[in-house]
């Protein structure tokens, strides 16, 4: 295999666009995931009794009661959630534009992403939550469930969509044109 050394320019734009998108679609596989869980675990009545400890980052741990307004939780939880989703879709997309090896070869950007679903459930467990007393967040009885949820709801997704929207397609035009410059692959635009 030949390295060329013709450089591509960089669509930060585009990653970032795809970014927000998948991170989106990612936030809809980890709120469907939690929601069906947390019905199967305690019966239909908590299916968006999930969105709850959402809510709480905002309006506070009352979010938690379940004599609150579920409705105000519910759509609070889900804004927050998906703002959330957003912004780390958009943050994993941005180092992904910069960082040629977390996308090639082939698969290795659903794996990095799973993987940055995996450091965000870390993160959020063992340094964001309790930072900022958010205690429910680190709940050890759905320990398991929210590591599963970030790293293949969310992350497993997140990757598959930008494979799918950012690097596939380049490949293909590649091949189809003949060209064999793996650097030019690397800088995807």
């Amino acid at each position: 295999m030949r390295y060329g050394t013709t450089r591509v320019p960089i669509d930060l734009d585009a990653w970032v666009r795809q970014g927000a998108i998948g991170g989106f679609l990612g936030g809809l596989g980890f709120a469907a995931y939690t929601m069906v869980f947390a019905a199967v675990m305690e019966g239909p009545d908590a299916f968006f009794s999930a969105l709850r400890p959402f809510s709480a980052i905002v309006i506070g741990p009352g979010a938690l009661d379940p004599g609150s307004s579920l409705l105000v939780a519910a759509a609070t939880g889900a804004l927050v959630h998906f703002a959330f989703a957003l912004f780390f879709g958009v943050v994993f997309a941005a180092a992904v534009a910069f960082v040629p090896a977390l996308r090639h070869p082939p698969m290795s950007l659903p794996v990095s992403a799973s993987t940055y679903g995996a450091v965000l459930w870390l993160v959020n467990i063992h340094v964001v939550a309790p930072a900022a007393d958010w205690l429910w967040i680190a709940d050890v009885e759905v320990a398991t469930a929210q590591l599963l949820a970030h790293t293949f709801a969310f992350g497993l997704v997140l990757g598959l969509y930008l494979d799918r929207a950012l690097v596939r397609p380049r490949l293909r035009a590649m091949r189809r044109s003949g060209a064999d410059d793996l650097e030019r692959l690397h800088r995807v635009g």
